[in-house]
């Protein structure tokens, strides 16, 4: 995804409800359980949600390679391998 696309996904969903996703191990694999936020504390996680995003809006996006350093108002862009 680019930033672009990144940015009006999370303006599409951002007010939908929030979920964690928790999980154990067990001797026999693994269970995984979703959990929905309650109000008060989706909100508190759409807060930083807000905050990533206004970071990613304002900033400079710069592709990542191994030897990269990111400059004030840079992030890296890393490519999906798929």
């Amino acid at each position: 995804m680019t930033p672009e696309q990144v940015l009006a996904d999370l303006d599409h969903r951002l007010d939908d409800p929030l979920s964690l996703v928790v999980g154990r191990t067990l001797e026999q694999g693994g269970d995984l359980r979703r959990v929905r936020l309650a109000n008060d504390a989706a909100e508190t996680f759409r807060g930083y949600i807000r905050a990533a995003r206004a970071r990613i809006a304002e900033g400079t996006p710069i592709a990542y390679t191994a030897l990269s350093e990111l400059q004030a108002g840079e992030y890296f862009v890393l490519q999906d391998a798929s």
